[in-house]
């Protein structure tokens, strides 16, 4: 501390070092970040893991000695995606028809596509390990358990496989028209279909159909289940997303979606959700989130200028994919505050030159079902940087 011109001046700089922590304690990240480049002094005690143990708490990231790395990791990668500073891009492999759905578990991708086939990749070797005729073109595809999974496709059932030999464990029917979509926790499954329902289902054997939400005026294109909260969330062609009581199967509230271009209805065409906050990519190119609770929209995106097929997000970003390329949205303002004080924007597309029907997000990687290709955009730190692999599948 110091007089200058009557007054006490007083800086960091001359403060103890408990006092410092003390002053650090209430700063953001990117703040506390900033300072420790101020002076060696200020590096040294920015070092403190007691400083960054709640910002790893905030983010649910687990850390073991060092916070302060966990968090400093988390942030140059969430750069990275934001930018669109992916390391490789690689093509694993191929349909000789569009692909239509994505599924991941483990170091397994399978893929299903308007060719009938569902094809099984392992993402270590990226190679095809197993390949099947379903017979008729498949629209969703999802694991049940590492080794069972489940499609949907141009009919009116479902069918459940062992992977890799393929062999049938059972054909679900109960709707009547084709599946375009599902969605699955906890051995529970809910279903969107043509036939202007959403079906739910017990997938512990012996896989029993409990029942249809009724409420759509057109065909029932995405769905989300939400077990902890009771409920199903679906999305139409008619325009409005509806939200159903899981056991009651009955409609407990309707949210409408308007174009921006006018006052027609903007169909959502895929759906997530985050505890309370939904997200839809709708047919006129915006991505929308609403309070679950309240019904009122949060935020709309706008960026794409085609219907958004697909939707993934984490605490960091939301990817979207359409026929105009993926766009990765920084949504940390909102989602993710503590990791960024600016507000969400579409930071950088990723331009795949043709449609994308499908993204998934796993340990750094975007997986995306680009037309008839199996594309892995890995972010990753890699020696040979934005080389590009071809494997044929």
């Amino acid at each position: 501390a110091e007089y200058m011109g009557g007054t006490m001046q007083c800086t960091l700089s001359t403060l103890p070092d408990d006092m410092v922590h003390h002053v650090m304690s209430f700063l953001p990240p990117h703040q506390l970040a900033a300072l420790s480049m101020c002076s060696k002094r200020m590096h040294q005690l920015s070092q403190k893991q007691q400083l960054w143990v709640p910002f790893c708490r905030q983010l649910r990231q687990s850390f073991h000695d060092n916070p302060r790395q966990v968090f400093l990791t988390l942030a140059k990668s969430s750069s990275k995606w934001l930018t669109g500073k992916y390391h490789t891009e690689t093509t694993i492999g191929s349909h000789t028809a569009a692909i239509n759905s994505l599924d991941i578990s483990g170091d397994v991708v399978i893929s299903g596509g308007a060719d009938r086939m569902l094809k099984v990749w392992d993402t270590t070797t990226q190679r095809l390990t197993a390949k099947q005729n379903v017979g008729s073109a498949i629209f969703c595809v999802g694991f049940i358990t590492p080794r069972r999974v489940v499609t949907s496709g141009a009919n009116s059932s479902l069918k459940i496989w062992n992977i890799p030999d393929f062999s049938l464990v059972k054909t679900l029917t109960g709707h009547t028209a084709d599946i375009y979509n599902f969605d699955i926790q906890d051995r529970l499954m809910v279903t969107a279909s043509q036939d202007l329902t959403v079906g739910i289902w017990n997938l512990e054997e012996p896989f029993d159909h409990l029942g249809l939400c009724r409420g759509h005026s057109a065909a029932v294109h995405c769905v989300k289940l939400d077990k902890a909260g009771n409920r199903v969330i679906s999305g139409s062609l008619d325009g409005r997303v509806r939200i159903f009581d899981l056991e009651k199967r009955k409609q407990v509230a309707g949210i409408p979606i308007i174009s921006r271009f006018g006052t027609e209805s903007a169909p959502p065409m895929c759906l997530q959700l985050k505890t309370d906050v939904l997200m839809a990519g709708c047919e006129d190119g915006s991505v929308r989130f609403w309070d679950t609770r309240s019904g009122q929209i949060i935020h709309t995106l706008e960026g794409h200028s085609d219907p958004v097929d697909c939707l993934e997000f984490d605490s960091v970003k939301v990817v979207s994919g359409a026929d105009d390329g993926i766009r990765v949205w920084d949504i940390r303002k909102w989602l993710s505050p503590i990791l960024s004080p600016s507000g969400p924007r579409s930071t950088c597309c990723l331009d795949t030159t043709v449609a994308v029907r499908c993204v998934k997000l796993s340990n750094n990687r975007l997986y995306a079902a680009v037309r008839t290709s199996l594309v892995c955009f890995d972010f990753n730190e890699k020696q040979n940087r934005f080389a590009r692999l071809s494997y044929s599948g």
